[in-house]
């Protein structure tokens, strides 16, 4: 059973989870100089519970819509679990609610031992944020409103919510916290890219959509330009020094770069390229959060 299972968990998807909940912890970090080890545990295993919450309960909430793109589009769904009948529906949903479970646990406990009174809060938000982008009567990804909901959840309440366990309050510094939003933004509207045919056959209306494939990825580039330029300013009017020089503006403004080679090629007519292209991205959110990470600690 855990062999049938284990495809669901989508593990790489943590990549998109843990940088920028640890930016906002390093930033807690930077305020104190002090390593709270018991925190730094219980938030990495947040991190892991969120994300088996979101990717199961994601699997639930679409997998009509799934099987309709695995019929029509076989070759741009990776391997769902559901489609492929390997397990039932309703342990899929037994898991995610688990998840959530046991993330409710942890924020009770830092409420609680650790003095974080708005733990169980924050945690909430986050997880009704996703259940507004997947689950009725919302179902935000269906109308418009998903990239903007993943830009919230992912560049905004996840380093809010690291910063928050590691402090006890809200006051992370904004202009630092603006690169992973625009990363986060620019992952958002990638997604939609490979599975666009099916999303428009089944009624999601991502920016892929509603844009068209070309446009889309002309406002992700448009986007890292303007995150290199931020990430350049940043480091001029902040403490920001040598080693985000590298990570926000070197490496983002090269790998920006190779994405805009890809442009006209990247799609689900080219899906090597397109492959690259989101590698390239997601290699600039590492690098942003990694450089940002290392120069607050260091």
């Amino acid at each position: 059973m855990l062999k049938k299972i284990t495809p669901a968990f989508k593990f790489p998807s943590l990549l998109r989870i843990l940088p920028p909940l640890l930016t906002g912890m390093a930033m807690g970090y930077g305020n104190s100089s002090v390593l709270h080890w018991d925190i730094i545990t219980l938030t990495l295993l947040y991190a892991w519970l969120i994300q088996l919450f979101i990717v199961l309960l994601n699997d639930y909430a679409d997998r009509d819509a799934d099987l309709i793109h695995y019929q029509n589009y076989p070759h741009l769904l990776d391997r769902r679990v559901l489609v492929m009948k390997t397990v039932s529906p309703g342990l899929i949903l037994i898991l995610g609610m688990s998840a959530a479970v046991l993330l409710a646990g942890i924020s009770f406990f830092m409420q609680i031992y650790v003095q974080r009174a708005r733990a169980l809060f924050i945690t909430g938000l986050s997880l009704c944020c996703f259940l507004f982008y997947s689950f009725p009567p919302l179902k935000l990804n269906y109308r418009g409103l998903g990239e903007l909901l993943e830009t919230t959840g992912v560049g905004f309440l996840l380093p809010v919510t690291g910063y928050y366990f590691y402090t006890g309050n809200f006051a992370l510094n904004d202009f630092i916290i603006i690169p992973v939003i625009m990363t986060a933004a620019a992952n958002a509207l990638a997604s939609g890219l490979k599975h666009r045919p099916a999303d428009k056959l089944t009624g999601k209306k991502t920016i892929a959509v509603l844009c068209g494939e070309q446009t889309t990825k002309n406002i992700i580039l448009l986007l890292l330009s303007i995150l290199v330029c931020y990430n350049t300013v940043l480091i001029f009017y902040t403490d920001l020094g040598l080693i985000y020089l590298l990570a926000g503006v070197i490496i983002p403004a090269g790998l920006t770069f190779k994405m805009f080679t890809l442009n006209k090629k990247a799609g689900v007519n080219n899906l090597q390229a397109l492959k690259k292209y989101k590698k390239a991205l997601t290699c600039i959110m590492l690098s942003i959060c990694s450089g940002l990470v290392l120069q607050i600690i260091c």
